[in-house]
Parts: C-alpha cells; sequence; structure tokens
C-alpha cells in the first residue's frame, strides 16, 4: 500500500473473499495469466483471457456460466461480437441490444466494460481492475476487460463500447482519462473512473474513493453528472494545462521508473524548483493579458494536480470556468521554502502570485513545452478553451463540493 492515500489500489478483499482472487499474479502486467474470482467461483470466469493483456478483451462471467459468453471474441475490439449473458440467460439476452439502455426493459442492467492501461501505476491499475471485476460480477453484472495497448486505440475501444451499449469504466491515472476523453465526449458515452496511476488528480476532484472497492461500487451506482473538460490545442484533457517548472517535473516524473511512487513528485519537484530558470510569460485570459516573469502558468478545471497539489483551490468542474494560476519568479528559495502551501491550498496569498479565471487562456513563452495531466502536449504558444459539462462521469449524488 502506497503512503498517499491517492494511490491506494490495495487489494483489502469483502470478508469471505480468499487469495485466490489475485494469486499467481505476475508483476509484469504482460505476463499476467491470473483469474480474479470471486469466492465460490470457477476458472470459467476469466477463461480465454490473452496472456497478452493489449489483446485483452476477455468477458467476466457470474458463477455457473460456460465458455458460450466469449467463445468467438476478437482480439480487435472493434470486432469483438460475443456476447457477455448474465448467469441462467439465452442468447437472446443480448441479441440486438438497444445502445440507449432506456429502450431496454425497466429492470435492465447495461453490461459493463472495463478499460485498462496495463502500464499505470507500475502494474497496480491491472491488480486494481481484477479487483473491480470480481465486485462488479457480486454485484450481478455482466463484464467484458480490455487492456488498451496504446493511446492510438482509445477511439476504437470507446466506439465499441458504445455500439454494444455498454457502461465504461476506466481503470488508470489522469493521463489515460484525457487519452480517452474526447472519444466519451464525441458520444456522449457517460463513465466511471477507478483511480489507479501515479497522481489520480482528477479522481481526487471528483471524491472518487482511492480505495478500488469503494470505487467499483460507485462505478455500479454513480449517478451520471455533467463534468467540464479542456480544448488544448485541439486534444480534450480533463484536468489541467500548466507550462513551466511543473512540466519539467512531469518529464522528471515520466522518467523515474526506479524510485518508489511515493517519492517521485516530492523528489521531482525540488529537481525541477532547483533547475528551472524562469521564463518571460504572456498570458491572455479572454480578453485581458498579463506579463510577468515566473516559473510557470497553468489553466486549471480540475483544482489539483502533482500528485494532491491544490493549485487552484476554487477551480471548479462544474461552473464553466478554468481558474488561471501564474506564479512569479521572485526568491527562488522562498519558493521552495513555502512549497507545502501548495499542498494546503494557501500559496495564493504569496505576492509573487496572481489568479484570473476565464473561458479561454492563450500561454507564451519562449522554450516551455506545455503539459496537460502529466503528458506532453507541444511548445509553447498553448491555447486552452473550456468545455462546459463535455463529460458525463458516474459520481455520488451527495459527493462533496468542488472546494472542499
Amino acid at each position: 500500500m502506497s503512503a498517499d492515500p491517492s494511490e491506494d489500489t490495495s487489494e483489502a478483499r469483502p470478508a469471505g473473499r480468499g487469495r485466490g482472487a489475485t494469486e499467481g499474479m505476475s508483476a509484469d502486467p504482460s505476463e499476467d495469466t491470473s483469474e480474479a474470482r470471486p469466492a465460490g467461483r470457477g476458472r470459467g470466469a476469466t477463461e480465454g483471457m490473452s496472456a497478452d493483456p493489449s489483446e485483452d478483451t476477455s468477458e467476466a462471467r457470474p458463477a455457473g456460466r460456460g465458455r458460450g459468453a466469449t467463445e468467438g471474441m476478437s482480439a480487435d475490439p472493434s470486432e469483438d461480437t460475443s456476447e457477455a449473458r448474465p448467469a441462467g440467460r439465452g442468447r437472446g439476452a443480448t441479441e440486438g441490444m438497444s445502445a440507449d439502455p432506456s429502450a431496454e426493459s425497466p429492470g435492465f442492467r447495461a453490461p459493463f466494460h472495463v478499460i485498462v492501461n496495463p502500464m499505470a501505476g507500475g502494474g497496480r491499475a491491472v491488480r486494481a481492475a481484477r479487483e473491480v471485476v470480481a465486485d462488479l460480477c457480486d454485484m450481478g453484472a455482466t463484464v467484458r476487460t480490455t487492456f488498451s495497448p496504446s493511446i492510438d486505440a482509445a477511439d476504437g475501444i470507446v466506439e465499441t463500447t458504445a455500439e454494444r451499449g455498454e457502461q465504461a469504466v476506466v481503470v488508470g491515472g489522469d493521463g489515460f482519462v484525457s487519452s480517452l476523453a474526447g472519444s466519451f465526449a464525441a458520444r456522449r458515452l457517460a463513465f466511471a473512473i477507478v483511480p489507479s496511476g501515479r497522481g489520480n488528480d482528477f479522481a481526487r476532484q471528483l471524491a472518487i474513493p482511492a480505495n478500488v472497492h469503494d470505487a467499483a461500487r460507485l462505478a455500479f451506482s454513480g449517478v451520471p453528472t455533467p463534468v467540464d473538460a479542456i480544448d488544448a490545442g485541439g486534444t480534450i484533457v480533463v484536468g489541467s494545462v500548466y507550462a513551466g517548472v511543473d512540466s519539467l517535473v512531469s518529464s522528471i516524473v515520466n522518467s523515474s521508473t526506479r524510485l518508489p511512487p511515493a517519492l517521485q513528485y516530492q523528489l521531482a519537484s525540488m529537481r525541477g524548483l532547483l533547475g528551472f530558470a524562469p521564463r518571460n510569460y504572456v498570458v491572455t485570459v479572454d480578453s485581458e493579458t498579463y506579463e510577468y516573469e515566473g516559473f510557470t502558468a497553468i489553466a486549471a478545471n480540475s483544482g489539483y494536480y502533482g500528485k494532491g497539489m491544490h493549485i487552484a483551490p476554487e477551480a471548479s468542474v462544474h461552473d464553466g470556468l478554468l481558474d488561471v494560476v501564474m506564479i512569479g519568479a521572485g526568491s527562488r528559495m522562498k519558493f521552495i521554502r513555502s512549497f507545502p502551501q501548495v499542498y494546503k491550498g494557501t500559496h495564493l496569498q504569496n505576492p509573487e502570485i496572481r489568479s484570473a479565471r476565464g473561458r479561454s487562456v492563450r500561454i507564451e513563452a519562449v522554450g516551455v513545452e506545455a503539459y496537460a495531466d502529466g503528458e506532453p502536449l507541444g511548445d509553447l504558444p498553448m491555447s486552452a478553451t473550456v468545455l462546459p459539462g463535455a463529460l458525463t462521469v458516474l459520481l455520488n449524488e451527495d459527493r462533496p463540493s468542488d472546494h472542499s
């Protein structure tokens, strides 16, 4: 278990579930042939699963199902014509299923499609996915699983999910959610998130539980809720667009394969703060322009980034606005000493920091690469525009407010 609760995808199993749910699991997801099974289930729950996660479109079946539910499944999810059926149902249960669940019978429950980034969290997403599949099956759901082979596969995976009338469950980190966001938005397809990456800041903003079993229950019973997104130079992202010292930090984190996950962001932040030379920024928020020498500029939809830094404490994913934070140069040592304030969201009181709010932001500086949700976007200049209610995420109806 990580020391950071945002990363906790540990496998605390409900009473009565034995170790069989994850026994034999390899640390390398490409070698993982273990079978996540609820207590009392036989091997049929995941039979036919490919040893290569990029090909896995297996369908976990409640106890009592035969192999017919996954027979004939193509390795390419865009060609998958197999039928996941609840125990006791014949083939007619899903034939000709409408993509609109409301068109089905009153007791209809759409099947689930668990979409996994096998590389997220150093393999934690694979373990989390198996727990999620087991939990959903325990709740009586039919589940299909796809381990995404690459970002390029995102649109095909989401298209197939929509065509089959499935409920999407994304298991991964902020970058993986962002890679799917454009496809979800284009098809107005609701999705749940099981946070399993290194930072999980978008899930933190949405008050999605860090515990994998609580997140699975939310995926099963959550309420479809409109959530804003960002168009960043033609790419849809979910959390924030930033360009400066935090870009360098993201680059360092992405290349930190040997550091323990709990230390990656802290050590990378110190290296970035010591190594980044201030730049001259021009930031335009709607029609107002700001010029300053500084360390970074952030256009935030979500208030959190960098694994729990509350960089934009007043940001909301429901207000149709971006919160812009501009961090001036000032004293480097003072900046380092005040760094803990960022986690508390009290840093905006420093005179070197300015903030603004608007629908559209343009960031300009020389020699700086923009990042979004931990992934590179491209060199500045970069424009970011809010997309109000572009996404539909399954959330708790009584979740805390964005600013809590």
